[in-house]
C-alpha cells in the first residue's frame, strides 16, 4: 500500500497574515549567500527578450476552490510585468500576462506549459526569459516542492516541479542568453533549491524566490501587492538604469541591456525581511515571527560571475567577447555541470576585497604575467581537488571543466577586470586541472580529447600527432606546487 502523501499549503491569504515559519526555521545568514561584491549587471538584448507571467486567482477543483486566491496575486503578476516593460527590459508587445479567470485555458498545467514553451521559443540567443508567477506553492512532504496550477487537484500530474520547470526548459530549446524565474508562493525557495540539484537544461538560470523553503508568502491589504512583488519591483526601478522609484510610466525611457540582479535583490530582501519582521503572532503558546527571507540562485555558467561572461570586447575572439570560445566548448548534448556548493564556496571567498587576490592587486602584482598565471593554475588545481573529492562522478566531464574555468576566471577577472584570457590561459588551465586527475589515476578522455581539439583549433603547440586524438603524452606535465 502506498504511504499516505502530505500536501502542504501555506499561510498565503489576501489581506491576512498567517505565519506558517516553523520554530526551527533557519536564521537569516544561512538561508541564502549574499556574494561580496557581486555581478552587477546581467546584459541582454530587449528587442530578443520575452516575459510570461502567471497569475493563479481561481481554482477549479472542488477539494481545493476554498483556497482559490483573490486580487492581490493579480495586482503582483501585474506590477512585475509592467516593471520589466517599465524599466525598458522588453518592450511591452513582448510581455504576456495570463489571469486564471479571465484565462482559465492558460492557467491550467497545460496550459501554463503550453504558454511557458512559446515564450521560450521566442527569445534571442542575446535576450532574456523571464517566467514570472504568482500564486500557491505546494510542499509534499519533506522532499518536494512545487507550483499549484488552476487545476491542481493534489495528485502529482497536476502542480509543477522543479523537474518540470527543467523538462519545459529543454522541449522548448530556449537560445536565451539568460533565464529568469521571479516565484511568489509559499515554499518557493524550495523550488529554487530543488532546481539548484538539478542537471540545468540552460547554463545561465537565475531564480529569485519570495521566500524560503518552510516559510509563507505574504500579502497585506495596506500594501495591495504580496510584500516580495512590492518591493521587487521597487528595487528594480530604482536600481535598473537609473529609473526613479516613483516612474509610474515607461514612456520615453531607453530600453535597457542590463539588470543589476544581485543589487536589486538584496534590496528586495532587505526591504522584506525589515517590513515583514514587524509581525509577531501568538499561537499555541509560543510567538512566531512573520519575517520572510527571499531567496536567490544563479545556476550554470553565471553563478556570481562578475564581468566574465558579459564581455562584448574584442581582444581574443572579435566581436564575440574574451569568453566566447570557451562558452563554445560546452557539450551542448551533456548537462550543464554546476560547481558543488563547497567549491562555489571557496571560490567566493576570494572576490572578498581582504582575501589573497585583493592583496595582490592592491600591489599591482596582478598585472605580473607570472603572477596572475600562477594564481590562475594553482585555484584550477584547487578547485579540481574540490571537485574531484565532493562529486567524482563528474570531475572529468567537459562541462564541469568549463564551468570550473569560467568560474575561476571571473573570480580573477572581478580584480582585473582587463586580462585576456586568451587560448593559452585555458590550455594551461586545462593542464593544470587535468594533473590533479593525473595523480590520482582518474580517467579522463573527454579532456584529453579536448585538449587536443583546442589546440589544433587554434594553432597551438603540439606534438605531431597528425591530427590523431592526444595521448597521456601530448600534455604537458604541470607542477602545482614543489616543495624544495
Amino acid at each position: 500500500m502506498q504511504p499516505t502523501r502530505l500536501y502542504q499549503i501555506g499561510g498565503y491569504k489576501d489581506f491576512v497574515l498567517i505565519s506558517t515559519r516553523p520554530k526551527s526555521s533557519p536564521s537569516i545568514d544561512s538561508d541564502f549567500e549574499i556574494i561580496e561584491n557581486p555581478a552587477e549587471c546581467v546584459e541582454f538584448d530587449p528587442a530578443q527578450s520575452h516575459l510570461v507571467a502567471f497569475a493563479i486567482n481561481y481554482q477549479s477543483n472542488e477539494r481545493f476552490k476554498y483556497r482559490t486566491l483573490g486580487q492581490s496575486v493579480v495586482n503582483d503578476a501585474r506590477i512585475v510585468t509592467r516593471t520589466f516593460v517599465q524599466i525598458g527590459a522588453l518592450p511591452e508587445s513582448n510581455a504576456t500576462f495570463h489571469e486564471a479567470k479571465d484565462s482559465s485555458n492558460n492557467c491550467t498545467f497545460e496550459g501554463i506549459k503550453r504558454c511557458f514553451v512559446q515564450a521560450a521559443k521566442s527569445v534571442g540567443k542575446k535576450g532574456l526569459f523571464v517566467f514570472h508567477f504568482s500564486g500557491h506553492g505546494i510542499r509534499v512532504g519533506d522532499d518536494q516542492w512545487g507550483l499549484a496550477p488552476s487545476d491542481f487537484d493534489y495528485s502529482d500530474s497536476t502542480y509543477i516541479t522543479a523537474n518540470v520547470l527543467n523538462d519545459w526548459l529543454k522541449n522548448a530549446d530556449c537560445e536565451a542568453k539568460h533565464v529568469l524565474f521571479t516565484l511568489d508562493c509559499c515554499y518557493a525557495g524550495g523550488i529554487g533549491d530543488a532546481l539548484a540539484s538539478t542537471d540545468m537544461s540552460h547554463p545561465s538560470l537565475f531564480i529569485v524566490s519570495s521566500c524560503t523553503a518552510n516559510e509563507s508568502s505574504y500579502a497585506v491589504n495596506t500594501l495591495g501587492h504580496s510584500v516580495f512583488s512590492y518591493f521587487l519591483s521597487y528595487a528594480m526601478k530604482k536600481y535598473v538604469k537609473g529609473i526613479a522609484e516613483e516612474t509610474d510610466s515607461g514612456a520615453g525611457h531607453p530600453s535597457s541591456s542590463s539588470i543589476a540582479l544581485q543589487t536589486i535583490f538584496t534590496e528586495c530582501h532587505f526591504c522584506s525581511e525589515a517590513l515583514s519582521s514587524l509581525l509577531v503572532k501568538y499561537t499555541n503558546g509560543s510567538l512566531q515571527s512573520a519575517s520572510i527571507h527571499p531567496n536567490i540562485q544563479m545556476l550554470g555558467s553565471s553563478f556570481g560571475k562578475p564581468f566574465a561572461l558579459e564581455e562584448t570586447d574584442s581582444r581574443s575572439q572579435p566581436q564575440l567577447g574574451r569568453f566566447a570560445y570557451a562558452n563554445s566548448l560546452y557539450d551542448q548534448q551533456k548537462p550543464i555541470r554546476a560547481l558543488h556548493p563547497d567549491t562555489d564556496n571557496w571560490l567566493s571567498s576570494h572576490r572578498h576585497p581582504e582575501g589573497p587576490l585583493s592583496k595582490l592587486q592592491g600591489r599591482g602584482l596582478l598585472r605580473r604575467q607570472e603572477v596572475l598565471l600562477t594564481a590562475l593554475c594553482s585555484m584550477m588545481y584547487s578547485v579540481g581537488s574540490f571537485q574531484l573529492h565532493y562529486d567524482p562522478a563528474t570531475v572529468a566531464c567537459v562541462n564541469t571543466f568549463i564551468t570550473a574555468y569560467l568560474n575561476v576566471a571571473s573570480v580573477i577577472d572581478f580584480h582585473t577586470i582587463d586580462t585576456d584570457f586568451s587560448v593559452f590561459y585555458l590550455l594551461l588551465a586545462l593542464g593544470y586541472y587535468i594533473e590533479v586527475l593525473k595523480k590520482n589515476n582518474i580517467p579522463f578522455s573527454p579532456l584529453r580529447t579536448l585538449y587536443g581539439m583546442v589546440c589544433r583549433e587554434n594553432n597551438q603547440p603540439e606534438d605531431d600527432t597528425d591530427g590523431a586524438e592526444s595521448t597521456d603524452s601530448d600534455i604537458p606535465r604541470f607542477i602545482e606546487w614543489e616543495p624544495l
